[in-house]
């Protein structure tokens, strides 16, 4: 047997391997989503929603549980998680490429952030608009919530979100091509992500 063609098996068993991987890992995400709906209505399973949601990004399939969550909120009366689901909801939509939605629900987990004096999911909605505008080429009002972000993340002492605000500073300077300033904003954010091995500052 010639080496190209052991190359080509294992190629072929490597592949087959990761194929059945992702088919168990696809099994049990749909098993969880079918235990999560059958749950008693209530705040425990919007909660379980709102987890299953945020955890699996991978999952793009994920409309019925939203639609369950959005008609959970009538009936639950659970308001104070909606900043929450919304900002949820607007990252499911970017990933999609459904920018101009996902910037209306994270406008309005902004909006009911402040109402209810929920500083964490202001922020989240700040940063998460920045991540959009950028992907949209909206520079300045990407650095506008951005910088919203990066104020409020200093004053509730959150280095996660303040890493993600510098992070995705710089990734906008980067985008610009203004590659001092986009290194500037990296080197601040490095050490305040490496306080707690942060490793990703795109998207909460």
């Amino acid at each position: 047997m010639s080496l190209q063609t052991k190359r080509k098996g294992i190629l072929f068993a490597i592949n087959f391997v990761a194929l059945l991987f992702i088919s168990h890992l696809s099994s049990q995400a749909q098993n969880r989503k079918e235990t999560i709906l059958l749950m008693p209505d209530g705040r425990e399973k919007m909660d379980s929603i709102l987890s299953y949601a945020d955890s699996v990004r991978s999952d793009l399939s994920k409309d019925a549980l939203y639609r369950e969550a959005f008609q959970l909120l009538k009936q639950t009366k659970y308001y104070e998680i909606e900043p929450a689901l919304f900002n949820s909801y607007g990252v499911y939509k970017r990933d999609l490429s459904e920018y101009a939605e996902s910037i209306g629900f994270h406008l309005k987990a902004l909006e009911l952030a402040q109402r209810f004096d929920n500083i964490h999911e202001e922020i989240k909605a700040c940063n998460n608009l920045g991540v959009v505008y950028r992907r949209v080429d909206d520079y300045m009002a990407a650095l506008e919530y951005l910088n919203r972000s990066r104020v409020l993340s200093e004053k509730a002492g959150d280095d996660y979100s303040l890493s993600i605000a510098y992070n995705s500073i710089g990734n906008i300077h980067s985008s610009r091509e203004d590659y001092r300033a986009a290194i500037h904003y990296f080197l601040i954010c490095l050490p305040i992500a490496a306080k707690k091995l942060i490793t990703k500052g795109d998207s909460y």
